[in-house]
């Protein structure tokens, strides 16, 4: 999950503010790709910002990201 807050600064005399952001992990597993190399992931998720990530087992295997709302934003 993706979470943002926000933190104040004052800069030149004015105050400004800037994302904070983190994740935190709700979900882990192993997906096996058909020959096509289809996959579906499905994971119950409440309302708020997501990023699936996936990789492959090889360490120095390609990787990707995707980031996605849940609920009303």
């Amino acid at each position: 999950k993706v979470e943002r807050n926000y933190q104040w600064y004052r800069s030149n005399n004015s105050w400004n503010y800037e994302p904070v952001t983190f994740t935190k992990s709700i979900a882990n597993g192993q997906v096996d790709l058909s020959a096509d190399g289809d996959a579906t992931v499905s994971v119950p998720v409440d309302w708020g910002q997501y990023r699936l990530e996936v990789e492959t087992s090889d360490p120095e295997g390609p990787a990707t990201s995707y980031e996605f709302d849940a609920g009303w934003y």
